[in-house]
């Protein structure tokens, strides 16, 4: 699968890491990036439910590989050799799902900190976040049993050691991110509803351009709002009917030809 594009003149590129919340919110953070540029872009996205950064995935009858092992790096190593002076964004998100597949706090940092020197070192300027303990903390034991049996069928969770570990992966996080000089945003409680993990659907479009507004380099010469403040530029598909590159249903291997999908303006999603 080729992953350049050589009739389209882009002002900028993106790759957007994550699962569920950049799933469920993938309209939001489209237009966010449509406001940050102010014209056509091309954007890696990494998401899916239940995708994990370092361990293949599924739900139900549906496989991801995973974060680190997708074909997303060959495509943004290919578009950095294409376009070197092209500017690009990423955005980091959802680290919180390993800790619900009991992978050690150490191993998650470990993972975090890859994703970040890996993208640093194809030029990205990134953003992140933490984990959502103001709305976990909030959880009583009864109501974090239900959610999580909901969520993680698979996994049985325990209220105290699993929001300890949040806590931890979180700290953990954040050190690195300031190592690294990289933006840590805090994700609130005020944007959470009884489901503690995922922003309800009211607050994606505010909550999407607070975290990513460090896109912008503080100049006024770019950055949200600086263009592209009227964007009509909207994903018009819904991110559950598109499919990433490579897949499997049922065990069996899947692709799907990318890009998954083109804006009106000619801005370009990959998904991964």
């Amino acid at each position: 699968m080729s992953h350049t594009v050589a009739t389209q003149s882009f002002r900028a590129q993106f790759a957007i890491v994550g699962a569920s919340n950049v799933t469920k919110g993938l309209r939001s953070i489209v237009s966010a990036m449509a406001l940050h540029t102010g014209g056509p872009f091309r954007a890696c996205v990494t998401a899916g439910l239940g995708r994990s950064y370092g361990l293949e995935s599924s739900i139900l009858a549906r496989g991801l590989p995973s974060i680190h092992g997708c074909q997303m790096w060959d495509c943004l190593d290919a578009w950095r050799s294409e376009v070197p002076e092209l500017p690009s964004y990423a955005l980091v998100a959802d680290v919180g799902n390993d800790v619900a597949y009991g992978v050690p706090t150490a191993r998650i940092a470990r993972w975090f900190e890859t994703t970040l020197r890996r993208l640093d070192a194809l030029g990205f300027r990134v953003v992140t976040t933490g984990l959502p303990l103001q709305s976990l903390r909030a959880l009583d034991p009864l109501r974090f049993a239900v959610m999580t049996g909901l969520l993680f069928p698979e996994r049985r969770l325990e209220y105290d050691e699993s929001l300890h570990r949040a806590t931890e992966v979180d700290r953990r996080i954040r050190s690195i991110a300031a190592e690294r000089d990289v933006p840590c945003g805090t994700l609130l409680g005020s944007w959470y509803g009884l489901d503690p993990i995922h922003i309800l659907r009211r607050h994606r479009a505010s909550a999407w351009r607070e975290l990513t507004a460090p896109w912008s380099d503080g100049s006024g010469e770019e950055g949200i709002g600086a263009r592209g403040s009227k964007s009509n530029v909207r994903l018009r598909r819904s991110p559950y009917l598109m499919r990433p590159a490579e897949w499997t249903w049922a065990g069996e291997p899947r692709r799907t030809q990318q890009p998954a999908t083109r804006l009106s303006d000619g801005s370009e999603l990959w998904l991964w």
